[in-house]
């Protein structure tokens, strides 16, 4: 019941870029401070389920991210990391959400975005540290699927680089 209060907010058509990018940073925080399976899997599901409407809205434009969606995607990618930063919910969540497969998918959408922007030259500018900042982020998620690969034995069983596929 608390995901479909996030689902009505984040879908809501009068809700601004910055108000979608708070339901997902609060899904995050929710999910990893209370530490429980379901939980984290309700939590898990909502991020991956933005990251297939990120996926999809790039796929209308042309496979490329628009600003505001390059940016719920870097912010729903922190919250992905954070939830399944350790190994406890690999094997009830994890794994099962395909949660490796839809970072796979939305990585190169999101750096193909980073190289697009433009004016991002002068040090200090808004393009500059917006363009760091998505940087930061997808540098954190290659890293981040360096680790899960190395260290989860359920990804290994159930095959790495799965291809995610939007339902």
């Amino acid at each position: 019941a608390h995901v479909d209060v996030f689902t009505r907010l984040m879908w809501n058509p009068y809700a601004t870029p910055a108000t979608r990018s708070h339901v997902i940073a609060v899904v995050g925080k929710i999910g990893c401070r209370l530490r429980d399976a379901r939980c984290t899997y309700s939590c898990g599901n909502f991020t991956v389920k933005v990251l297939q409407r990120c996926v999809d809205e790039a796929q209308r434009s042309g496979e490329n991210f628009t600003s505001e969606v390059a940016d719920l995607a870097a912010e729903c990618l922190d919250a992905v990391m954070d939830l399944f930063g350790d190994e406890d919910f690999d094997d009830n969540a994890y794994v099962p959400l395909e949660v490796d497969g839809a970072i796979r998918t939305v990585l190169p959408l999101l750096k193909r975005h980073i190289q697009a922007i433009k004016g991002a030259n002068k040090r200090g500018s808004a393009a500059w540290v917006r363009k760091r900042s998505l940087e930061e982020v997808a540098s954190n998620a290659t890293r981040f699927l360096q680790y899960k690969r190395e260290n989860c034995k359920a990804i290994a069983q159930a095959g790495v680089g799965k291809k995610y596929r939007p339902t």
